[in-house]
């Protein structure tokens, strides 16, 4: 199976982690509807950090030896991540 997602959340509790996919609906303007969920991955804890490490070398490598720059995060999303408010 193979499926994308541009949006997730993560939840995590002393039995796991689950991280959940969606993707923005498309909407006529000035209609709001929830986001498509695509799919929930739950794995252990230890799954979740091996993840965690797996995935920010394949991008430091990727930056570093490919492109040759860092891959752009919007601010607003840097933001939200680290639990600010906009």
């Amino acid at each position: 199976m193979d499926y994308y997602g541009e949006m997730f959340q993560v939840t995590t509790s002393p039995w796991g982690v689950a991280i959940h996919w969606e993707n923005s609906a498309k909407t006529p303007p000035g209609q709001t509807v929830p986001n498509l969920h695509v799919g929930t991955v739950r794995m252990s804890l230890e799954t979740a950090v091996a993840l965690a490490l797996a995935l920010k070398m394949q991008l430091r490598n990727y930056e570093e030896n490919v492109i040759k720059t860092q891959i752009p995060i919007a601010p607003g999303v840097m933001d939200q991540l680290a639990g600010k408010k906009e």
